[in-house]
């Protein structure tokens, strides 16, 4: 049985509120409430997109589990005529890690093992990726940060990618396949009432 094949028998066969979309980026909700999960990332469709959206079904509060997006928002203020974004912490990485994290022992289970690297280097894009740390835990920028002439722009960016990477490994063991199982029974049960 293929990976997917094997995501569909055991996480999507139980429910009508919740199903697969191909070629859909990420999560919408239909008129009706069924939510629609997809595959696809930007240009670029896979099984690990899939298992993504599948995850953050699991790692987001119950209230959130039936509203677009998740429900999830990004800080913003209004400057210059413009609203910007503008974290304060690093919140939505640690989300975005939590995530990764299921997901890893997720693809593991389904026969397509991957690794932490592979998924948090896009999380550089994500407006909070100011306040990851150096992966010694130093700050990248400001106060206890390096000065420029000894760690350039790039050397900050793969430090940062790699300190994710840690976070995201360490993470599986208190994210585990029998904690993503339950969390995935009790809402879809949610999803039921």
């Amino acid at each position: 049985m293929t990976p997917l094949a094997l995501l569909k028998k055991r996480y999507l066969s139980h429910t009508d509120r919740l199903r697969y979309q191909p070629n859909l980026e990420g999560q919408r909700i239909a008129n009706d409430g069924t939510i629609y999960i997809g595959n696809r990332a930007g240009p670029s469709k896979a099984l690990s997109h899939l298992v993504h959206e599948l995850c953050h079904f699991v790692e987001v509060e119950d209230h959130r589990i039936a509203s677009p997006h998740w429900g999830l928002k990004t800080p913003q203020v209004w400057i210059c005529d413009r609203w910007c974004c503008e974290p304060h912490t690093r919140q939505m990485t640690e989300r975005e890690l939590r995530v990764i994290s299921y997901q890893l022992n997720v693809l593991e289970a389904l026969g397509a093992p991957s690794r932490a690297i592979h998924f948090v280097s896009a999380l550089e894009y994500l407006a909070d990726f100011i306040h990851v740390p150096l992966e010694d835990g130093r700050p990248a920028y400001g106060e206890g940060a390096p000065e420029a002439d000894k760690l350039d722009y790039k050397d900050r960016i793969t430090s940062r990618i790699r300190w994710m990477a840690k976070r995201a490994e360490a993470l599986r063991s208190e994210f585990t396949l029998e904690r993503f199982d339950r969390e995935w029974a009790r809402k879809i049960d949610l999803l039921s009432r």
